[in-house]
């Protein structure tokens, strides 16, 4: 029943009480305390006795309640600086950031992967993205063409000299764009 706090011992929680205990309150702890401390040699008879002291005399008492007081008010400004120091992230939070990240990656990958959404059809004249030169005219799609090694979707394209030629769909949606 030790009551150690910021420095001062609190003789109150040595006898087991409140701060606001009476004198008979203080009185019937102290007399139970000690018939308990005659047979528990664990428990200390002198720190109770100063304890009823202590709190049974009026200038004592008045300063130990004094002293108290102010190490309360040392130990509330401290939990107060503790709880401003660990914040903790409240649902509402968590939820913003996860929206704001999924944000980002939704923002990410339409200008990584975007091009994929891109789509030609036939008639659709396409151009370099880099220097807006003239590739030339989409003719037909083809589902699966053999470009020998690999068949993948193509685009035949007649080109500014009337050749045509079989470019695959993916190299198309990556470098080019149409008017």
């Amino acid at each position: 029943m030790q009551g150690k706090r910021s420095g001062s011992k609190n003789y109150y929680r040595v006898l087991g009480l409140s701060s606001k205990a009476t004198q008979e309150e203080i009185e019937h702890a102290y007399h139970k305390l000690i018939k308990e401390a005659h047979f528990d040699r664990t428990m200390n008879r002198k720190e109770i006795e100063l304890a009823f002291l202590v709190l049974t005399d009026v200038a004592h008492k008045a300063m130990h309640d004094a002293v108290i007081d102010q190490d309360e008010k040392k130990l509330e400004i401290t939990a107060k600086i503790q709880k401003r120091k660990t914040k903790k992230i409240t649902v509402q939070q968590l939820a913003k950031i996860a929206i704001g990240l999924f944000a980002i990656a939704v923002i990410y990958f339409f200008f990584r992967f975007g091009y994929h959404l891109k789509s030609f059809s036939p008639g659709d004249t396409v151009y370099y993205k880099g220097n807006d030169s003239l590739l030339g005219t989409i003719v037909s799609v083809e589902n699966d063409h053999d470009f020998g090694r690999a068949s993948m979707d193509a685009y035949k394209i007649k080109d500014s000299h009337g050749k045509f030629l079989w470019v695959p769909q993916t190299d198309i949606k990556a470098s080019c764009y149409k008017k």
